[in-house]
């Protein structure tokens, strides 16, 4: 299995970075619900201090928590993360 397959939703997915070679969280549908639990959360001044992001190899664990930390950064919170401020670079 490649970091590019994916079992999701019952079959076999196969991920195709929506910009060059790197993956985002839009690239990766589980991510999702996470997202916005994460969004809500942080819009509620109620995000935890730490969090565990714990994920098989290769699910975007990583993606999500580069993508958390681009929403706690960003210097634009309306449109958080905008991935073009300093903090989401």
């Amino acid at each position: 299995m490649s970091r590019l397959e994916r079992f999701w939703a019952g079959s076999w997915i196969r991920i195709k970075p929506a910009r060059g070679n790197k993956l985002t969280t839009t690239d990766l549908p589980w991510l999702a619900a996470h997202k916005t639990q994460l969004r809500a959360a942080f819009a509620a001044g109620h995000l935890a201090h730490a969090l565990l992001i714990h994920e098989s190899r290769g699910s975007g664990g990583d993606i999500l928590a580069s993508w958390l930390a681009c929403l706690v950064l960003c210097t634009h919170p309306s449109e958080a993360p905008c991935g073009s401020c300093l903090g989401c670079r």
